[in-house]
């Protein structure tokens, strides 16, 4: 009996179809039937919620249903693009009108990817498919998502801080996103290249959003400064040549030992890579800091000293200290050969006080 009763409807379906799509619909006709479709589902929501789980239900049962209809929408589309222009409008139209929609379809979304995350790797795949076959696609959603940030900037705050709750409260998400980002760049290491050519344009274009990135970094740093921490921590697991010192302290390099010892045998007290300094925008974590004399040191190698003069990011640093005023002194390789006359020189310079 249930196989008769779906081959009547399968029937009736069908015979509706070849019925409909044989009549030649006005305009007028089709906005009336619009209409009285959105009367019926404002009065009667319920009916969207099962049209909804036997849609969901189908497309389990048939995946191949879904991929048929996304290119029957991409081939109308391409054929007949007045379409798209115009299902857009409306769709605009209707979002500002009715903002609530929005929110009921995240809410949805969210609920959907909870109850089937097999759906949610499934729409991963499928975008990824269509940006390799059609770059062009992708390149379009960018400029309609930067044109949209730039009429309402208030959309990235309040995305970030949606983002951020999300990842409080589920905070495998993190680990996950992270094991899968790995993997993609291990299979494509050509992405790299790409993200850094496209930062590059992108801050060249808009220099604004360099500004914005630090301010808000300098900000959670501030908030939050067991993030610097973990970054030193990680950087020191990941260096191979960690030098002890007389004290216990671990530093990176042969040089900044025998500072640190110096220092030590002068029973001078310091801190090695303490506490970071935020000066306006930017955030500088000093080699060494004397907590009596109030006095930082800092340590240019070879890397950073290039020929005559400073690298940039030393010049950089430099011109802070000056700025903020703040007491401090640098050394160089060639320092090293000298290094107590030069360190009890700088001392005195700078505290006005012999070395005790």
């Amino acid at each position: 009996m249930k196989e008769e009763e779906k081959e009547r409807k399968r029937k009736i379906s069908k015979h509706n179809a070849r019925y409909w799509l044989g009549k030649k619909r006005s305009k007028e006709t089709r906005i009336k039937i619009s209409k009285n479709k959105r009367k019926s589902l404002r009065e009667h929501p319920e009916i969207i919620e099962k049209q909804r789980k036997s849609l969901l239900k189908t497309y389990k049962e048939h995946p191949e249903l879904r991929e048929k209809l996304s290119k029957s929408h991409i081939q109308t589309y391409r054929k007949h693009p007045e379409i798209h222009k115009r299902r857009v409008v409306e769709w605009k139209k209707t979002m500002k009108t009715h903002p609530e929609i929005i929110k009921n379809a995240l809410k949805k979304r969210k609920k959907t990817f909870r109850e089937n995350p097999e759906i949610r790797k499934q729409m991963t795949e499928h975008l990824i498919k269509t940006y390799r076959k059609h770059p062009e696609i992708k390149k379009q959603i960018s400029k309609s998502f930067l044109k949209t940030i730039k009429e309402h900037p208030e959309i990235i705050g309040k995305q970030r801080k949606s983002h951020l709750k999300t990842l409080r409260e589920h905070p495998e998400i993190i680990k996950q996103q992270v094991k899968s980002y790995l993997k993609t760049l291990k299979e494509h290491p050509e992405i790299i290249e790409q993200q850094r050519k496209t930062r590059k344009v992108t801050l060249e274009e808009h220099p604004e959003i360099r500004k914005q990135q630090r301010k808000s970094l300098i900000k959670t740093y501030k908030e939050h400064p067991e993030i610097i921490r973990n970054i030193i921590e990680g950087q020191r697991k990941i260096a191979k040549r960690m030098k002890k010192t007389k004290k216990g302290d671990l530093v990176f390099s042969e040089p900044e030992r025998q500072i640190a010892n110096w220092l030590y045998d002068n029973k001078i007290r310091y801190y090695y890579e303490k506490e970071p300094l935020f000066l306006g925008n930017y955030w500088i974590l000093p080699d060494f800091y004397l907590p009596k004399y109030k006095l930082y040191i800092e340590y240019y190698g070879q890397w950073r000293y290039i020929g005559k003069g400073l690298s940039e990011r030393s010049r950089q640093k430099e011109q802070l200290y000056k700025r903020y005023k703040i007491k401090h002194f640098y050394l160089l390789l060639k320092d090293l050969k000298n290094l107590d006359k030069k360190l009890d020189f700088l001392l005195r310079k700078n505290v006005k006080a012999s070395v005790v």
